[in-house]
C-alpha cells in the first residue's frame, strides 16, 4: 500500500502519431498582376520568293561632288537591267526632286511628314522615270523637329518598313553634312556609295565619313559598311586628276569601282529638261558611264573588297618628300658652300594629304631658269653688265630743222 501511494497511478500509454502524408502544394492565387517575361513574338512568314530591298546610301559631306547626279541616274540604269528603284531625295534643297521636272515648292507632302508627322511613305512617292519619294524646303527643319523625339535616329527605318518588300534598290541622295538625316540614312542603309571628285578637298571627307559610320556601326546599325568609291567629276587631261585616282586606287584597293564618271556639260542640261542623261541623250558616253557602274553595283563582290579594314580608312602612311634634283650651278671651294642645308620644317599634313607638288616636281622636274641676255651688241661677263662698256651706244637724236640746216650748209 505505502508503495502504490508514493508511485504514481499508471496510465494507459499514447498511440504512436501517424505521420503526415505530404501533399503537393496548391497554386498561389496571386491578388495583384506581377511583371512576367513575355517571349518574343514570332517574325510574320514571309511569301515565297519575297526579297527585301537592299538600301544604299550616296554620301559625302563635301559638296558638289555628284551625289544628287549619281543618285538618279543610277536608279534610273539599274532600272533600265530590270530592277525595283525607289529614289528618296533627302536633301532640303530637293535638287533631286527638280531634275525630275517636279516643283519642290508646290509640293503637299514630303519626306518631313514622312520622318516627323509619321506619314506613309507611300503617299509621298511620285512615279516618273524611276519611283521618288519627293523633297521639300520643309525637310531644313526635320533636324529641329525629331531632336525632341524619342527614337529620332530610327524614323527612316521605320517608313521604309512599308516598302521594302516592294522593289530591289532603295537609294537615298543625303545632305551635304553628316546631321540627323545622313545619320537616318545610315541607320536604315545595307551599305553606302561615296562619289567623290578627283581632288583633294573631296578625299578629306572619306576619313570623317568613315569616323561617322564607325560610331553608327557601334551603337545602331552594325550591317553598315562602304560599298564602293565613285569617282566623279574625272578629267583625263589634268595631272592632278590622275594622282587623285592612283591614290585612290593605292589606299582603298577594290572599294574603288572601275568606271570613271568624266566630267562633261551633259549632265548640267538634264536636269534643265528635267530628265536624267540616260533619257537626255541615251546613246551618249554620259549615260553609257552610268550603264557601266549601274552593272559594277548590282554584281556581287567579294567580301575582302565590300568591307574596308577598320583602320584603312582612317589613318594613311605618311609619304616622304622625294630628294630635290642636284643644282647645276658650280660649286664653290669655300667651307661654306658645302656645308649642307637643313631642311626646312615642313607643317604637319593630314592623314590623307599626299604631298602633289612634291610628285609634280620629281615627276617632271623642269628645267634651271636662266637670266635672259642682255640686249647689248657683244656678250658681257656679269661683273661689267653694268659698266658703259657694255650698253649699246645711242644714237644722237636730230630734229628736223638740223637736218634741213645741215643739207643747206655747204660742204
Amino acid at each position: 500500500m505505502a508503495l502504490s501511494r508514493l508511485l504514481p497511478r499508471l496510465q494507459p500509454r499514447p498511440e504512436p502519431l501517424a505521420e503526415p502524408v505530404e501533399e503537393p502544394p496548391a497554386a498561389p492565387v496571386e491578388d495583384s498582376p506581377r511583371l512576367q517575361a513575355v517571349p518574343e513574338p514570332a517574325p510574320a512568314p514571309e511569301a515565297e520568293g519575297a526579297l527585301m530591298a537592299n538600301v544604299i546610301v550616296l554620301a559625302n559631306q563635301k559638296g558638289g561632288v555628284a551625289k544628287t547626279t549619281t543618285t538618279l541616274n543610277l536608279g534610273v540604269a539599274l532600272r533600265e537591267l530590270g530592277h525595283r528603284v525607289l529614289v528618296i531625295d533627302l536633301d532640303p534643297q530637293g535638287n533631286l526632286t527638280m531634275s525630275q521636272g517636279m516643283n519642290p515648292d508646290a509640293i503637299d507632302r514630303s519626306m518631313f511628314d514622312v520622318l516627323v508627322h509619321r506619314v506613309p511613305i507611300s503617299d509621298v512617292i511620285q512615279t516618273v522615270e524611276v519611283d521618288v519619294a519627293v523633297a521639300s524646303i520643309d525637310l531644313a527643319g526635320a533636324e529641329l523637329a525629331l531632336s525632341a523625339l524619342i527614337g529620332r535616329e530610327r524614323a527612316l527605318e521605320k517608313a521604309l518598313v512599308e516598302v521594302r518588300d516592294r522593289y530591289d534598290y532603295i537609294l537615298i541622295d543625303t545632305p551635304p553634312s553628316l546631321g540627323l538625316l545622313t545619320i537616318n540614312a545610315f541607320v536604315a542603309a545595307d551599305a553606302v556609295i561615296v562619289p567623290v571628285q578627283c581632288e583633294y578637298l573631296s578625299l578629306r571627307g572619306l576619313v570623317q565619313l568613315e569616323n561617322t559610320l564607325a560610331m553608327v556601326r557601334e551603337n545602331l546599325n552594325p550591317r553598315v559598311h562602304v560599298q564602293g568609291i565613285v569617282p566623279t567629276m574625272y578629267d583625263g587631261r589634268t595631272l592632278h586628276a590622275r594622282e587623285a585616282i592612283e591614290i585612290l586606287e593605292e589606299h582603298f584597293g577594290d572599294l574603288v569601282y572601275d568606271t570613271r564618271i568624266r566630267k562633261t556639260v551633259r549632265y548640267a542640261e538634264a536636269p534643265v529638261k528635267g530628265s536624267s542623261v540616260l533619257k537626255y541623250e541615251p546613246s551618249g558616253p554620259a549615260a553609257q558611264a552610268y550603264r557601266d557602274l549601274a552593272k559594277e553595283v548590282a554584281r556581287p563582290r567579294p567580301r575582302s573588297a565590300r568591307r574596308a579594314r577598320p583602320n584603312r580608312l582612317r589613318r594613311l602612311p605618311r609619304r616622304t618628300r622625294a630628294p630635290r634634283p642636284h643644282s647645276t650651278r658650280p660649286s664653290s671651294t669655300s667651307p661654306t658652300s658645302r656645308r649642307k642645308r637643313s631642311p626646312s620644317p615642313s607643317p604637319r599634313p593630314f592623314p590623307l594629304y599626299i604631298r602633289w607638288s612634291s610628285r609634280t616636281r620629281t615627276s617632271r622636274p623642269r628645267p634651271p631658269r636662266r637670266a635672259p641676255p642682255p640686249a647689248t651688241s657683244r656678250r658681257c661677263s656679269s661683273r661689267r653688265r653694268d659698266s658703259t662698256a657694255c650698253r649699246r651706244p645711242r644714237a644722237p637724236r636730230t630734229s628736223p630743222r638740223s637736218v634741213s640746216s645741215a643739207s643747206a650748209a655747204p660742204g
